[in-house]
């Protein structure tokens, strides 16, 4: 293939990981906004978050379309790209759908994108952790239960306030724990 394809092919993929790059940083600090009273406790996705998987999911469904139409697949080998692309839009939209947590006054109660629903009682709390490269608290149970807590949610402030008021700072790891106060403190 010629420099001028892997050149521009270079620049369209560079110029889509910029935009999410900047997209993503944006839902990350939508997590700060204020919501009703009614859902002060629900843990959930903002509505950005399913209108960048519908977006993503179509464009590279028609995209698919598209390259399927001028058979292009049969000339390129790294196209199968598009077709992934468009499966994550889905799992965006399926998660915003799906992941929903509730806190509550003896624990939170959660419901996952693939291991379902369940609670943990903050008293059977046995660490709670914060993954840089995942970007989500993990709380663990006593009985090996575990729940994902992604930062992009809506009402951080409200699960900072509950975990730092009903589990035991010395089951909060340190780095965890020191964006647990920032969060609360807002």
């Amino acid at each position: 293939m010629s420099d001028q394809f892997w050149m521009s092919f270079a620049i369209m993929w560079g110029t889509w990981a910029v935009v999410m790059s900047l997209v993503m940083g944006w839902l990350a600090r939508r997590h700060l906004r204020k919501d009703t009273a009614s859902n002060q406790h629900v843990l959930t996705y903002p509505l950005i978050f399913l209108i960048v998987g519908i977006a993503c999911a179509t464009f590279f469904l028609a995209l698919t379309v598209f390259a399927l139409y001028l058979r292009v697949f049969f000339l390129s080998p790294v196209i199968w790209f598009i077709p992934a692309a468009s499966c994550l839009g889905a799992v965006i939209i399926v998660m915003y759908v799906r992941v929903r947590h509730t806190i509550e006054p003896s624990g939170l109660r959660y419901q996952t994108l693939i291991s379902g629903r369940g609670f943990i009682r903050w008293n059977d709390v046995s660490r709670v952790s914060y993954i840089q490269l995942s970007k989500q608290f993990f709380i663990y149970g006593t009985v090996g239960e575990g729940v994902g807590i992604s930062i992009m949610l809506v009402s951080l402030p409200e699960f900072a306030h509950a975990v730092l008021q009903n589990v035991p700072p010395e089951r909060i790891d340190a780095n965890a724990l020191n964006l647990l106060e920032q969060m609360a403190a807002g």
